[in-house]
């Protein structure tokens, strides 16, 4: 069975693209527009992997992150938070938080999918 990736990004034509670049490599894809959808699916579909912006609106990235790593049920699911260039605070608090790798923006397909097979790996 492919592997579930749910991604958490606001803008739509970043989301489409890293989609289409997903289901072409055999993922099933899931997708959220802002945080709070973002950790509902996670909790309802259970997905491999979350790629997740850290600049999300109504629940940033970290606070989605925090929650999937303090809940038992959710604790499983990959983190793999993703964000722009100079956010190395960003960057310490979602690993604080919990998540287990970053992407900083903007990234390439190769670069995404190595990521997530590296996570997938572990």
């Amino acid at each position: 069975m492919a592997p579930t990736v749910l991604i958490g990004e606001d803008e739509e034509l970043i989301l489409e693209g890293l989609k289409m670049l997903l289901e072409a490599k055999g993922y099933r894809v899931l997708c959220a527009f802002d945080g709070e959808q973002a950790l509902l699916s996670a909790q309802r579909d259970k997905p491999d992997i979350l790629v997740i912006d850290i600049g999300m609106p109504k629940m940033d990235g970290v606070e989605v992150c925090r929650r999937l790593k303090s809940n038992e049920a959710t604790r499983g699911i990959k983190v793999l938070m993703a964000t722009g260039q100079g956010r190395q605070e960003a960057v310490k608090q979602a690993m604080a938080a919990g998540a287990d790798g970053y992407l900083l923006k903007p990234f390439g397909g190769p670069k995404l999918l190595e990521a997530l097979q590296g996570l997938l790996s572990k």
